[in-house]
């Protein structure tokens, strides 16, 4: 967003950085037709194909239509939760009760190594 004016939706591939799908939005937040989350989820419906692809978003694109039209496309998602879906956020952290985390609890040694370099 600049100045809370007009933002940018874009669609990106992970590796190249590429844009596949981009749309103007002229809200952050909120139900609008121009808001940040319809605005995206307008842009993956009009995708011609998702196979083989995972799209990832923040907390603020978990919502139940967002993931139905990525599925819709033949993709897989990855969404972040947080507080705004409490239901997903408690079946979730059931889901991993016990289980260790990614990345331990504390950082042990921050600092980098150097590392040998051929000629």
């Amino acid at each position: 967003m600049i100045r809370e004016t007009v933002g940018i939706v874009c669609l990106a591939d992970h590796e190249t950085g590429v844009p596949h799908a981009m749309a103007c939005m002229s809200m952050k937040e909120g139900e609008g037709d121009r808001c940040e989350m319809k605005t995206a989820q307008k842009r993956i419906a009009a995708l011609p194909d998702l196979n083989h692809k995972l799209v990832t978003a923040d907390a603020l694109h978990c919502q139940a239509a967002t993931a139905q039209a990525i599925v819709a496309q033949g993709g897989d998602y990855l969404l972040q939760v947080k507080d705004n879906q409490k239901t997903a956020r408690a079946l979730a952290e059931a889901g991993m009760a016990g289980l260790p985390p990614f990345l331990p609890g504390s950082k042990k040694n921050t600092v980098a190594k150097p590392t040998a370099r051929s000629p």
